[in-house]
């Protein structure tokens, strides 16, 4: 049998290639949607975790253009508002978790009068870091449930994002 050896870097470029083409596919109507929407939409986005200003601010780079996202404080404000007073945690990454954490979310949103909010959670996946992304409605909806692994350079992650969220 003929064994053949990928190189690493290639292999990590192929995966994140392959993992930002499928989010591409679910996510990007989401926000392209938003965008389109009487001259565009608003959104908020809540990052948390190691290094979750540096991802928010790539997840900011990401946002296609035409939506308008909220300060973050006046989120905060929101959640506070329908109940969230503290980190959201392991409820992001976790699925059997997230249904609470999710109508309180749908009410932030409500109440911030936007029209969805990206949470997400940094988390550590092997030798580096992946970054849970949801996009919540006001309905309570996900249509956006991924995991980004955010390997490479900014550029790179920045170009996984934008797959992500359209």
């Amino acid at each position: 049998m003929l064994a053949v050896q990928i190189p690493r870097q290639l292999l990590l470029g192929l995966l994140l290639t392959v993992v930002a083409g499928a989010i591409l596919l679910v996510a990007s109507p989401v926000l392209a949607a938003k965008s389109d929407k009487d001259g565009g939409g608003s959104i908020a986005i809540h990052i948390e975790g190691p290094k979750a200003g540096e991802f928010r601010d790539l997840v900011l780079k990401a946002v296609p253009d035409g939506v308008t996202v909220i300060e973050e404080a006046e989120f905060r404000q929101a959640l506070a508002r329908a109940g969230l007073r503290g980190p959201m945690g392991y409820a992001v990454t976790s699925p059997g978790q997230r249904g609470l954490l999710i109508k309180v979310v749908a009410k932030a949103v409500g109440f911030a009068e936007i029209d969805g909010a990206v949470i997400g959670r940094v988390r550590a996946k092997g030798a580096g870091l992946e970054l849970v992304l949801l996009y919540v409605d006001p309905a309570g909806d996900l249509p956006v449930d991924e995991a980004v692994p955010m390997k490479g350079e900014p550029d790179e992650q920045v170009a996984g994002l934008k797959s992500a969220l359209g």
